[in-house]
């Protein structure tokens, strides 16, 4: 890929704050993050409570891990097929979601 997956941080609620710090947390405007990945749903739901968006992008969730993303404050999808599978009517992924009435 084209990231260095040493750069890589596992979520946690606090790793927006670890990351820009307390005084440049209210810059920030939008995080696009997997939803699948252990740590993210709680993420999630600080990232929106201080009015972040959350996009779910560059994910291989599933359908159910992007309906509970969607539940805990996820509102968009960004790099669409990015290291997903392709679409399949019985997992239909994040792209399923984009028909759904959670959105």
């Amino acid at each position: 890929g084209a990231h260095n997956d040493k750069l890589l941080l596992t979520p946690s609620p606090s790793a927006a704050v670890d990351v820009y710090g307390e005084q440049n947390i209210n810059n920030i405007r939008i995080v696009t993050l997997a939803p699948e990945i252990e740590g993210s749903l709680p993420l999630i739901q600080e990232l929106t409570q201080r009015n972040i968006r959350v996009s779910m992008g560059h994910s291989s969730a599933t359908y159910e891990q992007g309906t509970n993303a969607l539940k805990h404050g996820a509102s968009m999808i960004t790099h669409t097929f990015n290291a997903m599978a392709p679409f399949h009517h019985r997992e239909p992924g994040l792209v399923g979601l984009l028909s759904s009435p959670l959105r």
